[in-house]
């Protein structure tokens, strides 16, 4: 599996990402994800996100 972890994002947006692994220096397909992060009430906050073996981890 891999792990993107991404941080500093805005809260009450939303983010459109493409994510992209390489294996023998060849690239995967793009899977592409939405992420929205809630407001600030709620931070501190993270979720955990299994697409296809790829897990996404928004801090």
């Amino acid at each position: 599996s891999h792990v993107v972890t991404i941080s500093s994002l805005t809260p009450a947006t939303s983010y459109n990402c493409s994510v992209t692994t390489f294996s023998h220096n060849s690239p995967s397909v793009p899977t592409y994800i939405a992420v929205s992060t809630m407001g600030k009430q709620h931070f501190p906050f993270f979720f955990l996100l299994q697409l296809q073996h790829l897990f996404l981890l928004v801090l």
